[in-house]
């Protein structure tokens, strides 16, 4: 080897390739793990959405997500009229003790939070995400939309659960709906109000081993609670909505003035409220109201002609009910229902049962009551003991 050029020799193997700096592999490290993070990122993102979905029912609603739930029944007039004249006439609850004590301790929150105007109870009465689903299930015309549900949400979490003044309950049968594994039952009871029948049905759910409300009906009205707020969300910019509105105003302000013995007064509105041009379907609720408002103000004649003007008595039956009791107390001579139909079969069977029902029966099972005299519109009214005058 040449000592002057030792350091030119290649080692052994051949040459050494020469090292070439460059930052290109650098980058492709740097933007494979911007990208794994970013892409974690959008991961855990999305599973907080899909987390929040799951447990917001808003969110559910919105993107249709709800549950699966047991098929809706709105039962044919036939069907649903016997129906209730056998739940009112059995002798036997049709449900275990048990269940019986934890029905029954539902409906004393219930009565309790109407006469306290206690929202947050009656709020916990009450089921809220199946009732909502119940107002999108009620087969009406039209679209519940998100914002009437949101809409609904809202006015729950603000104001009066339920518009009405309860006295007293008394159950009188309950049945389990079928397909639902004795977690929902329909129960039929007596919640005392003065002037109206006081005959419900209730649509109850155990969640959690707690029962609440997720539906109900006046009978003597005819129509679901469920059903009247799909009406009102689906119409509620149509002219005979607002004109319902307006006459449930003036329906409750007459109240309010019978209230402070100012019987004139309340005729007044009264009689403003009957000029509105209603929704037809709320119009017949309407009048049947009003219907009630003439019997406290001790003016028969025109309670019979307000419940004559319901279009469909057979599905709001306190139109039977108004012109038969007021007949009954009144003794007018002006025929309160048509000619060979019988009283019983239309007040007894949809609607107006006390009057069916023996009236030793009625006693046991709901003391008389006060006057329900609440309105969407003026919740929390209350009537003075001394003004209430019509006793059955």
């Amino acid at each position: 080897m040449n000592q002057q050029n030792w350091y030119q020799d290649d080692p052994p193997g051949g040459p050494v390739p020469p090292v070439r700096k460059s930052g290109s592999s650098t980058w492709i490290i740097v933007v494979a793990a911007v990208g794994g993070v970013a892409i974690l990122c959008l991961l855990a993102c999305g599973g907080l959405v899909w987390w929040g979905i799951a447990n917001n029912p808003e969110a559910r609603d919105l993107f249709g997500l709800a549950e699966d739930l047991p098929p809706r029944v709105d039962e044919p007039l036939d069907e649903k009229r016997s129906a209730l004249v056998a739940a009112f006439e059995a002798e036997e609850k049709g449900i275990d003790e048990k269940t019986l004590r934890e029905v029954d301790a539902l409906f004393g929150k219930i009565v309790e939070a109407s006469q306290t105007d206690d929202a947050r109870t009656a709020r916990r009465a009450v089921d809220l995400d199946r009732y909502v689903a119940e107002v999108k299930r009620a087969g009406t015309e039209g679209r519940v939309g998100y914002l009437d549900q949101l809409g609904i949400r809202q006015r729950f979490a603000e104001g009066t659960v339920f518009d009405e003044y309860f006295d007293s309950h008394a159950i009188v049968r309950a049945e389990p709906v079928p397909d639902t594994g004795g977690n929902e039952l329909l129960v039929h009871a007596v919640l005392a109000c003065q002037v109206t029948p006081g005959e419900m049905r209730w649509w109850l759910v155990r969640k959690d081993g707690v029962w609440k409300a997720y539906d109900w009906e006046f009978l003597d009205r005819g129509m679901r609670e469920s059903t009247w707020d799909a009406h009102t969300s689906v119409h509620g910019f149509d002219p005979g909505m607002i004109a319902y509105e307006q006459c449930i105003q003036d329906w409750s302000n007459g109240i309010g003035r019978w209230a402070e013995g100012d019987v004139k007064g309340a005729a007044v509105h009264l009689a403003r409220a009957e000029k509105r041009a209603c929704h037809p379907s709320v119009a017949d609720e309407a009048r049947l109201r009003i219907a009630y408002g003439w019997m406290m103000c001790d003016q028969p004649r025109r309670a019979i002609a307000a419940a004559r003007r319901i279009s469909d008595p057979d599905r709001t039956p306190g139109a039977w009910y108004a012109a038969r009791s007021t007949r009954r107390r009144r003794r007018t001579r002006r025929r309160a229902v048509p000619r060979r139909v019988h009283a019983r079969d239309r007040c007894g069977a949809a609607g107006g049962i006390r009057a069916s029902v023996p009236r030793r029966d009625v006693r046991d099972r709901a003391p008389r009551g006060r006057l329900s005299c609440r309105s969407r519109s003026r919740p929390g009214l209350r009537i003075p003991d001394d003004r209430l005058r019509h006793r059955r």
